[in-house]
């Protein structure tokens, strides 16, 4: 099953939270692409632009508003991304949040 458009690009470093967002993205529609640091979500960027970018802000190297900001900076005029920083709240809440966007 896909979501409308683009996937969900989340970047989380923890195994588990990941998992928990994918499942609940998926079982959603969207179809989901995870990076697990900050300069990995950059390359990720440089092969497809996602509908969503959900980032936590604790990650190892590029922390999440640095990410956000990157990409605000890097990316062409045309695309809009809407950048999620989580500080803090479990998966499923973003996961919610990020369905009511669709």
């Amino acid at each position: 099953m896909t979501g409308p458009g683009s996937p969900i690009l989340i970047v989380e470093d923890s195994e588990t939270q990941a998992l928990q967002l994918r499942y609940l993205l998926e079982e959603q529609g969207w179809d989901v692409i995870r990076a697990s640091t900050g300069e990995s979500a950059l390359d990720e960027l440089n092969r497809q632009r996602p509908a969503l970018i959900i980032a936590d802000y604790h990650l190892p190297g590029i922390q999440g508003d640095e990410l956000c900001r990157r990409v605000r900076m890097n990316v062409g005029n045309s695309w809009h991304p809407d950048p999620d920083v989580n500080r803090g709240g479990g998966a499923r809440q973003r996961a919610r949040r990020a369905g009511q966007r669709r």
